[in-house]
């Protein structure tokens, strides 16, 4: 039995110094907006869902539904993945020469979560912050990455004893978890031993870096 604390949409924020209504917040993986004033030290929360106006990218116009991605400098909001991370799906359409657009949080997106495969499958930007998991799998499974633009970031896990391969697509590489060196264009790297996990972030276009691991981790051959 549990005991309710607080809703869901609300994450539990406290600033260092004082904080507009408005103001974009990520804590831990949950991006919101502070729902009211708050003065330094003082215990308020992070809005987490609802739609907001924000600033949006000069010179790029936005659809409506589709993925809403905010630049990792906070500047604005835009609908390319490059430099900047999905937080929700626009609501309406925007020109390009409009100065804000309508963004509908939605927290599953970057709420941490295990999605299993037993398949060669192709992930998508949707799947970041995810752990992939090969738990059932009776052979081989490839995870095809999206193209890798800095801030997104996966994690792997070996759940079955057969070949769990990461896979760089188009030219991305993948950095070989024992020593960083990168592999070759699109290849993947493998690990077979249940249990073994990789952890592959970007942060430089077009380059998965490996920034924890366990295991044994070999490059395709």
């Amino acid at each position: 039995m549990g005991t309710f604390k607080t809703e869901g949409r609300y994450v539990k924020y406290t600033p260092t110094e004082a904080t507009s209504a408005g103001t974009e917040v990520l804590v831990g993986k949950r991006f919101g907006f502070v729902p009211s004033d708050l003065a330094a030290d003082q215990k308020g929360s992070i809005d987490t869902e609802g739609v907001w106006e924000v600033p949006k990218v000069t010179g790029a116009a936005t659809v409506d539904g589709e993925l809403a991605y905010r630049l990792d400098d906070g500047t604005g909001w835009q609908m390319s993945a490059a430099g900047a991370t999905p937080y929700g799906k626009f609501v309406g359409d925007q020109e390009a020469a409009d100065t804000t657009c309508r963004v509908e949080l939605i927290p599953s997106l970057t709420n941490s979560g295990v999605m299993t495969i037993t398949e060669d499958t192709t992930l998508t930007v949707a799947d970041a912050g995810k752990t992939i998991s090969s738990v059932g799998a009776a052979g081989a499974v490839v995870a095809t990455l999206p193209a890798a633009v800095p801030g997104l970031e996966f994690d792997f896990y070996v759940g079955a004893a057969q070949m769990l391969r990461p896979k760089a697509a188009g030219t991305d590489v993948i950095g070989l978890p024992s020593t960083g060196v990168a592999g070759s264009a699109g290849e993947y790297i493998e690990a077979n031993a249940v249990g073994e996990t990789v952890r592959l972030k970007c942060m430089v276009a077009g380059v998965w870096s490996p920034i924890g691991y366990s295991g044994t981790w070999a490059h395709q051959t």
